[in-house]
């Protein structure tokens, strides 16, 4: 089945998609200067930006972004012989495949690590899921007991779902967000 999207939307998609690739080519050209350098991260965070409203408004992350972000990974990996995303890649893609979470998070995340492989991204993943998942959790929850939350815990123990099926991912709550601001917290602070 072919999706047959208005003219408009195209236009838009390839227009993402393009500025995506040239932000990150900025980002991985060997020895770029501060300047480059410093148009790539306002790129990047304004697109981490459309990418968080987005994924709030439609639930959806751009594929155009994100696959032009794992095109410039390869190239990157290619110029500096550097192969190390693909462990990256290959923990993404194993823990989409649990359910951990849905397929254009993953996607942002190989994007992300594919650009920027580094331990300390990782660090600012974690830590921003922490500081934004707890709220969000707790909002999510603030109207069922402990005791139905246990029950619900118990439940999932015992039948062996650890994890969100299909159906629990398409409800849940956006979270490109969190991973937006982790690679801005790391674009700024490391790059």
């Amino acid at each position: 089945m072919k999706i047959h999207l208005p003219t408009w939307e195209r236009t838009r998609n390839t227009v993402l998609g393009i500025l995506a690739g040239t932000v990150a080519f900025a980002l991985i050209i060997p020895n770029a200067n501060p300047e480059s350098l410093l148009l790539a991260k306002i790129g990047f965070t304004a697109l981490f930006i459309w990418i968080a409203i987005q994924d709030f408004r439609t639930h959806t992350v751009s594929a155009y972004i994100t696959l032009s972000w794992m095109w410039m990974s390869i190239v990157r990996g290619v110029i500096e012989r550097d192969v190390s995303f693909l462990f990256f890649w290959f923990v993404i893609f194993l823990l989409w495949s649990l359910h951990f979470y849905g397929g254009g998070d993953a996607k942002l995340l190989m994007g992300l690590f594919g650009l920027m492989p580094d331990a300390q991204l990782l660090w600012i993943v974690c830590v921003v899921l922490v500081v934004t998942g707890i709220p969000v959790l707790a909002m999510k929850y603030r109207n069922t007991s402990p005791r139905m939350l246990a029950m619900g815990l118990t439940q999932r123990v015992q039948y062996g779902r650890l994890f969100p099926t299909d159906e629990e991912l398409n409800q849940g709550v956006p979270f490109a967000f969190a991973y937006c601001i982790a690679g801005a917290v790391y674009l700024w602070i490391f790059v």
